[in-house]
């Protein structure tokens, strides 16, 4: 005959086990919110980031189509080389050579195009991202500039031409609400954990708390029943 335990859920009990161990789930919580500290220091920035944000089109206009378009598709090309050193350059002699290398410029500058629905146009958007708000606006607008007159100088016709120039930065990344938020899903793992724990436990347990866990749930008789009585003092 298999003699062994049915595993069975009790909800109550398993409710009671949260609520006895409720200083586990707590110093659980505590643990894990310190590393979560620790994990959040050593991963995510401390400091707050800003993006400015400049725009440049390439469009002919009275110009031919053919003429127009491969004007664009060339400004499209350069934008996958537009942190190349020479616009790099360009940007930084623009800013009156503030940096010492160019590539100070090339760790705050993102370029990116998007293609309109018309063929014979292109947006290209040069993103500057720091932690100075002041530094990003004036980094996007030069290598912006740059960009234009590098075009310029390869189409002969100055189909580029600057769109939008950026005129402050908004914050990219908010360091103290990311750090928080990183520390609170560690602490709230670790109750869960715990929690967990506290009911895989409970579930799993060979105490003997109901009759039916002393009979294995009626595969074996009761021979006898040792009464429990409570001393009181007369």
């Amino acid at each position: 005959m298999n003699n062994k335990r049915l595993i069975e859920i009790d909800v109550r009990r398993c409710l009671k086990a949260l609520k006895t161990h409720l200083s586990w789930i707590f110093m659980s919580a505590i643990l894990f919110l310190a590393i979560g500290i620790v994990f959040a220091l050593a991963t995510e920035e401390k400091q707050d980031m800003y993006k400015a944000s400049s725009s440049v089109y390439c469009i002919t206009e009275g110009g031919d189509y053919s003429a127009t378009y491969d004007s664009t598709k060339l400004m499209m090309t350069y934008a996958e080389i537009g942190k190349s050193q020479t616009v790099l350059e360009r940007a930084n002699q623009i800013m009156g050579n503030r940096y010492e290398s160019t590539q100070d410029i090339l760790d705050l500058v993102d370029i990116d195009y998007d293609e309109s629905a018309v063929i014979e146009s292109a947006l290209l958007r040069v993103n500057a991202v720091g932690p100075d708000k002041d530094e990003v606006v004036e980094v996007a607008n030069a290598v912006a500039e740059a960009f234009v007159i590098e075009m310029s100088n390869i189409t002969e016709n100055g189909d580029a031409r600057i769109l939008d120039k950026a005129k402050f930065a908004e914050k990219d990344v908010n360091a103290q609400k990311n750090i928080l938020k990183v520390v609170g899903i560690f602490a709230i793992g670790g109750a869960v954990l715990m929690c967990i724990y506290l009911v895989l436990r409970e579930i799993f347990s060979n105490k003997l708390v109901t009759v039916k866990d002393g009979t294995l749930y009626g595969k074996i008789n009761i021979i006898g029943v040792i009464p429990d009585f409570n001393n009181t003092d007369d």
